[in-house]
């Protein structure tokens, strides 16, 4: 395919979604990869929410762009309802 067919094709809302899920997939593996880290128990725990958060995220920023919004509603509502336990875990552990 030649370089101008190419670009044609590479539209702005498929860049801007490839760019947001990036943006909080490629995190939420270092926030993974890192917490090893992490020794105390409370802390281990509100990382691993925000990263498993990050990358469902991400998740449904791909699945948007391929167009599979019936898949991305429910990645949406597992991701919204982890954040809320995170924020709800947050302020009973550290919050107080």
């Amino acid at each position: 395919m030649p370089y101008h067919e190419m670009a044609a094709s590479f539209s702005l809302p498929f860049a801007l979604g490839l760019i947001s899920a990036l943006a909080v997939i490629i995190p939420g593996i270092i926030l993974l990869v890192l917490i090893r880290g992490v020794n105390k128990p409370v802390l281990r725990n509100l990382t691993i929410m925000l990263a498993s958060f990050a990358i469902l995220h991400g998740i449904y920023h791909i699945l948007l762009i391929l167009g599979q919004s019936i898949l991305a509603n429910p990645v949406d509502l597992v991701s919204v309802i982890l954040l809320v336990f995170f924020g709800l875990y947050y302020s009973a552990r550290i919050g107080g």
